[in-house]
């Protein structure tokens, strides 16, 4: 699987719901992605598939002693609020602080196997990430000063396709 890169028109797009079973080999495949690139997540549209899953490294939290697997995610209940320094696989050369809520409960799974995770700090930041990927929005979207973000990733994209790398 090859990352997709901004601006590439599947980041901005909603994914559609799995309704199939068949997603041990799309999930070990994105596995596979995410740690070849050295992610700590990584969503169906940032490898070309308008799917709803995600994985999260366990890197994320102390608390997971393997990868999860996001299908279907929804966010149903948050509180506080944390900041964290985010960067992207599909936003290259970007990064900056994000707001997002510090405490999340999220319902997962196939319909008729939906579980709960409640996910705290870093793992909730980056749940948050990926869940936006799968709703077609982008970190720089969520940054203080989105703008600045964009026309800088904007003006390197030019750079490159100019040739001034």
């Amino acid at each position: 699987m090859k990352i997709k890169l901004y601006p590439d028109s599947i980041l901005r797009k909603r994914a559609g719901n799995i309704k199939d079973k068949d997603i041990q080999k799309l999930s070990k495949a994105m596995l596979t992605t995410m740690i070849t690139n050295r992610g700590i997540g990584l969503a169906g549209p940032q490898v070309g598939l308008s799917k709803n899953i995600a994985i999260i490294s366990p890197q994320t939290s102390q608390e997971l002693n393997s990868h999860l697997v996001l299908i279907n995610p929804e966010i149903i209940e948050v509180s506080g609020e944390s900041e964290y320094e985010e960067g992207c696989l599909s936003v290259y050369g970007i990064s900056g602080k994000v707001k997002r809520n510090s405490d999340i409960v999220v319902e997962t799974g196939l319909p008729g196997e939906r579980k709960i995770i409640k996910a705290e700090g870093l793992l909730a930041t980056v749940i948050q990430h990926e869940i936006d990927h799968l709703n077609g929005i982008l970190f720089p979207d969520r940054m203080v000063f989105p703008k600045r973000a964009w026309n800088l990733l904007k003006s390197r994209i030019k750079r490159k396709k100019d040739g001034k790398a």
